[in-house]
């Protein structure tokens, strides 16, 4: 995580999209994919994008028993989700 912020920070940006963010989930990284994008975010805009699905608020990468599987609780955070190339702005509560 802190070798994402350095480089980041080098390159003096306020704004930054992060795409292919499926490496971030790999075991052996320990890093937390949501926790870095938080982190980011308090000096700069962060479009970070997650492969996984959707529901309810809540973010699921991989399968259950699968060493990437990965949850989250997004609600309180602005969601864009892609349906059939459809965006759409999730609700925030």
């Amino acid at each position: 995580e802190a070798m994402v912020s350095e480089i980041l920070d080098a390159a003096e940006s306020t704004r930054v999209c992060m795409d292919r963010t499926e490496i971030l989930f790999e075991p052996t990284l320990h890093c937390d994919p949501l926790r870095l994008a938080l982190q980011l975010s308090r000096s700069r805009l962060v479009l970070f994008a997650l492969d996984g699905n959707y529901s309810d608020g809540q973010f699921v990468h991989g399968y259950a028993d699968h060493p990437e599987y990965f949850t989250a609780d997004l609600r309180g955070l602005p969601v864009i989700t892609l349906t059939n190339q459809i965006p759409e702005l999730q609700e925030i509560r």
